[in-house]
């Protein structure tokens, strides 16, 4: 099958590139043997958006944050103790809350498009960081497992 930005959507393709390069970053990490000695870096896929909607690329203007991503965490908190580290590109007004809980349980946070200076308070968000997207995010996922 084919893909092209015109059948990943207006929104979806920033998301859909952002994944292969957490991806990438993720294989270098498990192909390397100076980084994390001994210790592979799985992934697993959570959802703070609900189930999916036709067309939802179209009409979703980014404002969001509610219920979805409360379910979200709790799931991740509760019942995956395993997981280490999130990486995820919801719009500032949604990864607010979510790094402020996550960084509560002292998991780091890693949000691909959220540019409010509010984020930038160590003191509510220790845990969360944000890359600078034209500056190559795989790059800085890399970087961060790296160290």
């Amino acid at each position: 099958m084919q893909t092209s930005l015109n059948m990943i959507g207006k929104r979806a393709w920033y998301t859909y590139y952002s994944d292969l390069a957490a991806l990438v970053a993720i294989d270098m990490i498990n192909n390397s043997s100076e980084i994390l000695p001994g210790v592979t870096v799985n992934v697993k896929r959570f959802t703070d958006c609900g189930p999916w909607k036709p067309n939802v690329d179209v009409w979703f203007k980014g404002q969001t944050g509610g219920f979805a991503s409360t379910t979200m965490i709790q799931d991740i908190i509760e019942n995956h103790p395993d997981v280490i580290g999130v990486i995820g590109f919801q719009v500032s007004s949604t990864a607010r809350g979510t790094g402020q809980v996550l960084s509560h349980y002292k998991i780091p946070y890693c949000t691909g498009c959220s540019t409010s200076p509010r984020l930038s308070n160590k003191n509510l968000f220790p845990y969360l960081w944000r890359p600078l997207p034209g500056l190559g995010l795989g790059n800085h996922i890399y970087q961060v497992l790296r160290n």
